[in-house]
């Protein structure tokens, strides 16, 4: 999300959500290049069991569907803006050889294939879905030594778990505001750019519970570290 906001400040469109970027010159490539780094880096780990692994491959492969298969639509509200359209090429005559043949008011030309974005959108919300259950279940597994003396999740473990939780609603939120105006149609939606600011929440909010997940936050740490001194003073 940073990187597409960052191209909108350097001239490209404020696109209708991030998946549209694909559209956007130069910035689309770093869209499909970091959904291929995401896709790749899934399949490639592996958690804490077969079912772990086989879902983050499930989820890796999902993120090719979404950077090979663009969502459909313009995405942006300009009238006129430099971009990339899936243009059709049709032979004139003989001195002329071909020509661009204008996009239809039915955005054709900027869909890979009829129905696309159905895929694209499936592909994504089953991507996020797999952001979620990691928030929920698999980064608030328990471990032995998680457990304090009374055999209760120690301080640690409770305010990450807190972090994990909340990480998770937030994406699910997310998924469900995006659904709600795929089947509704919001007419306000699109004015405000909603659809990126709930994708962006999505991942910002599953980026935040992996952080703290990779024990970048070391106050979290030390809070435990309080904890278990004042256990032993008293």
């Amino acid at each position: 999300p940073v990187a597409m906001l960052l191209g909108s400040i350097l001239g490209a469109c404020f696109y209708d959500s991030i998946s549209h970027y694909y559209y956007a010159q130069f910035w689309g490539d770093i869209f499909v290049g970091s959904l291929i780094f995401i896709g790749t880096f899934m399949i490639a780990y592996r958690g804490g069991n077969p079912s772990e692994s086989k879902i983050a491959t499930f989820a890796g492969f999902c993120a090719f569907i979404v950077a090979a298969i663009p969502t459909s639509g313009r995405g942006c509200p300009l009238e006129e803006f430099s971009g990339r359209a899936l243009a059709d090429f049709q032979r004139l005559n003989q001195a002329e050889f071909v020509t661009v043949v204008p996009a239809s008011t039915d955005n054709s030309h900027f869909e890979l294939f009829a129905n696309a974005s159905t895929y694209h959108f499936i592909a994504a919300a089953i991507l996020f879905a797999v952001l979620a259950y990691y928030s929920f279940f698999v980064f608030t597994r328990m471990k032995p030594d998680q457990y304090d003396d009374t055999q209760q999740p120690n301080i640690v473990k409770r305010n990450r778990n807190r972090i994990y939780i909340i990480s998770g609603t937030l994406i699910v939120i997310s998924i469900t505001a995006l659904g709600l105006n795929a089947l509704i149609g919001f007419s306000f939606w699109n004015s405000y750019n909603l659809t990126f600011w709930f994708e962006a929440l999505a991942l910002w909010a599953f980026g935040f519970s992996w952080m703290v997940k990779g024990r970048w936050f070391f106050g979290l740490d030390l809070m435990d570290t309080e904890d278990r001194r004042d256990q032993v003073l008293s």
